[in-house]
């Protein structure tokens, strides 16, 4: 399973705004982050429908964020850009014989295990808990 580039491009969006301190044009943003402009507005727009930023329209306008980065979790991103990230089950109804059903069974709960595992964890990483992270410098 991958996420798409989309949600790679929103966290860091999302990093940059929180670390501003006033509405910052979509072309700033492109630019410092090396994102396509047309990425930046359409991720842009996504998240100002869920609320989660500002536009400002004005000549100086911008965008900012609304929600604040301790609210605004990485599962929230990512069902946001994917659209749903669930972890593919297997299909009974295409497999013939009994001795695979009962195995096929198994998977599906180890999976259903595994997808609420995930969530979880996703749901407990916010905005903010990276932007607190320490990096070791690298030489």
């Amino acid at each position: 399973m991958q996420l798409k580039i989309l949600v790679d491009y929103a966290v860091r969006i999302l990093l940059y705004l929180a670390e501003q301190k006033c509405p910052v044009p979509s072309k700033e943003i492109a630019e410092q982050l090396h994102i396509s402009q047309n990425y930046v507005c359409k991720i842009i727009e996504t998240l100002q429908e869920e609320k989660i930023v500002t536009v400002y329209a004005e000549a100086k306008g911008g965008t900012e964020l609304k929600k604040q980065p301790n609210r605004i979790t990485l599962l929230e991103i990512i069902e946001l850009m994917e659209r749903k990230m669930k972890i593919p089950r297997y299909s009974m109804e295409k497999t013939s014989g009994r001795q695979y059903a009962s195995i096929l069974r198994q998977i599906g709960g180890d999976y259903t295990g595994v997808q609420e595992t995930l969530d979880n964890m996703l749901k407990e990483v916010t905005i903010q808990d990276l932007l607190d992270m320490e990096y070791p410098c690298s030489l």
